[in-house]
Formats: C-alpha cells, structure tokens, sequence
C-alpha cells in the first residue's frame, strides 16, 4: 500500500513544476500568439471577393462607357 501512493505522489507532483515553467517561460503565450497572425494571410477576407467584383465591375462599365462615347 505504502509502494501504491509513491507513484501516485510523484504523478501529482509532477503537474505542479509542469504549470510553472510555462508561466516562467513567457515563450508559450507568444507561441501561443504566432499561430494567429499567419491563420489571417492565407484565408482572404470575407469581403474581399465583393470588393474584387465591385472593381471589376466599375472597370468594365468605365471601359463600357469610354468605347460607348468613342463611337458616338
């Protein structure tokens, strides 16, 4: 029984340094932080298709207009 709870004992104890070190280690929340910015460039953002026909369209009427007004 004595032999049971040493284990047991050491597997309780180590969570505890566990905790500390990543508070002591201010790396992990800045890890923690990088992965955030680089999930943003790959995915364009929701409006950037609405705003990518928005030009597209006004070039095209622009161009419409000019050829319309050069043959006039």
């Amino acid at each position: 029984l004595l032999a049971d709870p040493g284990p047991d004992e050491l597997l309780l104890s180590a969570p505890t340094p566990l905790p500390t070190p990543p508070v002591a280690g201010q790396p992990t929340p800045a890890l923690a932080r990088e992965p955030t910015p680089p999930a943003l460039p790959p995915g364009p953002p929701p409006w950037a298709k609405c705003a990518a026909f928005g030009v597209a369209l006004g070039v095209g009427w622009a161009v419409a207009w000019l050829f319309w007004s050069s043959v006039r």
